[in-house]
């Protein structure tokens, strides 16, 4: 009795003697003490005798696992084949492991994939013909845990000599490709790819508590670049033909790259709910519970989230440069660009060279402010006072000059009928501009901050606005401008010209854009530099300063300081060095300090950014190439955003045009006719095939649908719609008055 009170005693997590036994891989104590087990017939019942047998079925700990369970995770073959021999027929063997199961409906099988022990599988699966494929209480199965934890050899052994089938999805939408990949297991991963229902594999999304998908193709791109190009160069891309050959075609599939429509597909498939706001789940429901035929929808309205989280940015934000220059990738992105964003940069491009020339035109007609100013103070005014260059703080004195120059009839100063036209140009593109730039910044909402050229571009536009504005009503007839627009419009006329180059980045001949984006890169690397010259700067500046403050040049701290930058390109030092009237050397210090000026800015630092610049080409270039490229796909999804932001709203307003229609329509007419009201023109649209051939007209598009509506229309039809835009409203109202009740 005592010894049957010692077996069925536990520890604090209720494992017995013999669970602990087959844990420490005592051999001898565990055969002895499952003989005394058994011996001693510990069961609930004799009617369930067959049924309960000692270290196969019971006893269990906490978790409910008997020490067969121990067993199969510490790969104790031995021991299993002591507890799992009394029993001849195998049948009934079978059926004891398939149902025997712990808390959390894992199998033997389970447990041993999970832990990794091979000498377990290959015997429960060859000799008692377990079942492959049970489910764990969150729908995990054998294989997805041997995936999981990265058990390799484990995983070859179920998918070539066993029925496992890794497409099988957890309670979560998780199957064995996705776990695999994101516990970084790359062997498995590769070994997955190679199952012949691959596709099944990848065709599998998760949103993990938030709007955006993450699939095995995003997963792959962000922490498995290598096996993401190699499963595109093999599986994605198909070669007919050698080069050399009269018929040598490419084939790309671009399901798993370009996959907004078919991640919804993916999604309802397997029941996978999407979280979301409100908003994104109407839009969505309104889709769902109208048939449209043959017609698609992306995973969400929002075009900046759909294009955000695109594959080729996903790309292009890992900076993996491998990826991004796979010619699948990148006549993707080139057949892409051509529907839509190649036209508006075409535009643009051309547009602000015009802008650009004809401002520069304007300000090469223009004579300088000091020239009017001299003419006024040659002119013998009537005031008798000269008036001084102001640097155009004073706009009394501009008003002055102004006034005089129209009294006097100066034709020079008065703006000619060419110069008036340019200006009226002007005006225009600056319009044209400005709204472009805030339609632009505002689609890229909420990344609108970085869009740094964007704002450059904005900033040179008004200056010039400025420059060119008849700030008062003297100037309408004048060409002359006041001190303080001239200076700003110089600036504006600067950066018009670097804004260029930002538009050269994407000339991809002769290389212009790659040398653009390296100068670009160059800068990067001496504004790292400028701590260093600051100090250097300073220290000598202040000592400049020191020595030579009587000097006008060094006359202030500041002075000093601008002084001795230039020093890097000119000392200057014989007028510095010598008192002009008797040649004799001020300060012998000095001569010393422009010995040190000479060798650490003029020689050692000029030659550290001469060698930055031309001693690294090959890297330079390297990275100005993969910057490229990622300026590439940025310009393509700036403007797709937008483009599919445009075809929303256009889309938006031609559906309640037709709520419009409908009302009119159940108002005045009794009649029924036939057919359906199509939401297509709801839908945001991309079109994942991407063959230019088969775009339509879209004003031929528009008549042929609303002569279509008109035709065909029900009165069901018509009430239906209605209660869909009330259902709109209804929702709108609920928000504000959410919003109210927050506030």
């Amino acid at each position: 009795m005592c010894f049957k009170t010692l077996l069925q005693a536990g520890d604090s997590d209720k494992n017995t003697p013999l669970h602990i036994a087959a844990r420490m891989k005592n051999e001898e104590i565990f055969e002895y003490l499952l003989k005394r087990g058994r011996e001693l017939k510990i069961s609930s019942s004799k009617g369930k005798e067959e049924n309960n047998i000692y270290g196969v079925t019971e006893p269990r700990n906490w978790l409910g696992q008997t020490p067969l369970f121990e067993c199969a995770k510490y790969n104790r073959k031995s021991f299993m084949e002591k507890l799992l021999s009394e029993q001849p027929n195998s049948s009934k063997w079978t059926k004891i492991l398939d149902q025997l199961k712990d808390q959390n409906q894992m199998t033997c099988l389970h447990i041993a994939c999970y832990n990794g022990s091979l000498d377990i599988v290959k015997y429960l699966t060859t000799l008692h013909q377990i079942s492959i494929n049970p489910y764990a209480s969150t729908r995990q199965t054998p294989l997805y845990g041997a995936c999981e934890g990265g058990f390799i050899d484990v995983v070859r052994y179920l998918l070539d000599y066993t029925d496992a089938n890794p497409t099988i999805r957890t309670a979560k939408g998780y199957n064995c490709l996705d776990i695999a990949i994101a516990r970084h297991h790359h062997e498995i991963v590769k070994r997955l790819l190679e199952y012949p229902e691959w596709r099944t594999l990848m065709e599998s999304v998760q949103y993990e508590d938030s709007d955006v998908p993450i699939t095995p193709m995003r997963r792959l791109i962000i922490s498995m670049p290598e096996i993401a190009y190699e499963l595109i160069d093999k599986h994605f891309t198909t070669i007919i033909g050698d080069a050399d050959q009269p018929k040598h075609l490419i084939k790309y599939d671009y399901t798993f790259i370009d996959d907004h429509y078919n991640i919804c597909d993916w999604q309802f498939d397997d029941l996978v709910d999407k979280p979301g706001s409100k908003l994104s789940k109407w839009y969505k429901s309104i889709l769902t519970k109208v048939s449209i035929p043959d017609r698609r929808h992306p995973y969400t309205p929002s075009a900046y989230t759909l294009l955000r989280n695109h594959p080729l940015m996903l790309m292009s934000q890992c900076s993996q440069e491998k990826l991004i220059t796979h010619p699948l990738c990148l006549a993707l992105r080139k057949a892409k660009f051509r529907r839509f964003s190649r036209w508006i940069l075409l535009l643009s491009f051309l547009s602000y060279i015009m802008f650009m020339a004809l401002y520069t035109i304007v300000v090469l007609q223009t004579i300088h402010p000091q020239h009017y100013y001299d003419l006024y103070n040659s002119s013998g005014n009537a005031s008798g006072q000269n008036i001084e260059w102001d640097y155009g703080f004073n706009s009394d004195v501009c008003r002055r000059v102004g006034i005089y120059l129209i009294e006097s009839g100066n034709t020079d100063a008065r703006k000619t009928t060419n110069q008036e036209r340019y200006l009226l140009m002007l005006d225009v593109l600056l319009i044209i501009f400005v709204i472009k730039n805030g339609i632009f910044i505002l689609a890229s909402f909420p990344r609108f901050i970085r869009k740094i050229a964007y704002y450059t571009e904005a900033l040179a536009l008004v200056l010039v606005y400025v420059c060119i504005r008849d700030d008062n009503s003297w100037q309408s007839s004048l060409n002359f401008r006041c001190p303080i627009q001239w200076e700003l419009g110089s600036i504006g006329l600067l950066l018009s010209w670097l804004v260029f180059l930002s538009y050269m980045r994407y000339i991809p001949w002769m290389d212009i854009g790659l040398y653009v984006v390296m100068l670009n890169v160059i800068l990067l690397k001496f504004l790292r530099a400028i701590p260093l010259l600051m100090v250097l700067f300073c220290g000598f500046g202040f000592t400049y300063y020191m020595l030579l403050q009587y000097q006008t040049v060094y006359g202030t701290p500041f002075e000093a300081i601008f002084r001795t930058a230039l020093s890097l390109f000119d000392l200057g030092y014989e007028s510095r060095l010598y008192n002009p009237p008797t040649g004799v050397m001020y300060y012998p210090v000095v001569y010393f300090v422009f010995i040190l000026t000479q060798i650490i800015l003029t020689i050692l630092m000029t030659n550290m950014l001469i060698g930055l610049a031309l001693g690294e080409i090959p890297t330079l270039k390297t990275q100005a190439t993969l910057l490229r490229n990622k300026m590439m796909y940025e310009l393509f999804f700036d403007y797709e955003i937008f483009h599919l932001q445009l075809k929303t709203i256009v889309r938006i307003i031609l559906y309640f045009l037709m709520c419009r229609v409908c009302r009119r329509r159940s108002n005045s007419s009794t009649q029924s006719h036939h057919i359906r009201p199509s939401f297509s023109l709801f839908e945001t649209h991309v079109n994942d095939e991407i063959i230019d051939d088969q775009s339509s007209d879209t004003a031929s598009l528009v008549k042929k649908y609303f002569k279509w509506f008109r035709d065909t229309i029900t009165e069901d039809d018509i009430q239906s719609l209605i209660m869909v835009e009330r259902n709109y409203q209804y929702y709108h109202k609920e928000m504000h008055t959410g919003k109210d009740q927050a506030n």
